[in-house]
C-alpha cells in the first residue's frame, strides 16, 4: 500500500518564566492612561501545519492562545483576546522576540 501525508497538523505549548522588572504588559486599557503590571510567566500555544502538494511541503505556525501571569494579586492573569492573537504588531517588543525565539522549526 502506497500512502502519503498531504496534511498535518500540530499543537506546541510552552511556559516561560519571566525575570526582568521591564517585562510588562499595559492592563489599564486606556492609552492615555496607561497601567503597567510586571509579567512572571507567559504561555504560549502554538499550531503548526504542514501541507504537501506532491513535492513541496508548506509549514505555517501560528499562535492560537497567548497568556499572561502578572505580578498582581488582584488580577493574577490576562489573555490575550483571540480576536488580536493575528496583531503581534500591538504586543510588546520582547514578547514578539520570545515568540521568534521559541517558534516551533
Amino acid at each position: 500500500m502506497a500512502a502519503t501525508v498531504t496534511y498535518r497538523t500540530t499543537e506546541t505549548g510552552i511556559r516561560i518564566r519571566i525575570d526582568d522588572d521591564n517585562a510588562t504588559i499595559d492592563t489599564g486599557g486606556n492609552p492615555n492612561r496607561p497601567l503597567m503590571v510586571k509579567v512572571v510567566e507567559v504561555g504560549i500555544t502554538y499550531k503548526t501545519t504542514e501541507t504537501r502538494d506532491g513535492d513541496n511541503l508548506a509549514v505555517t505556525s501560528g499562535v492560537t492562545n497567548l497568556t499572561y501571569l502578572l505580578d498582581d494579586p488582584d488580577n493574577p492573569i490576562a489573555y490575550v483576546h483571540p480576536d488580536y492573537l493575528d496583531q503581534a504588531q500591538k504586543w510588546p517588543e520582547w514578547v514578539r522576540n520570545l515568540i521568534e525565539e521559541h517558534r516551533p522549526t
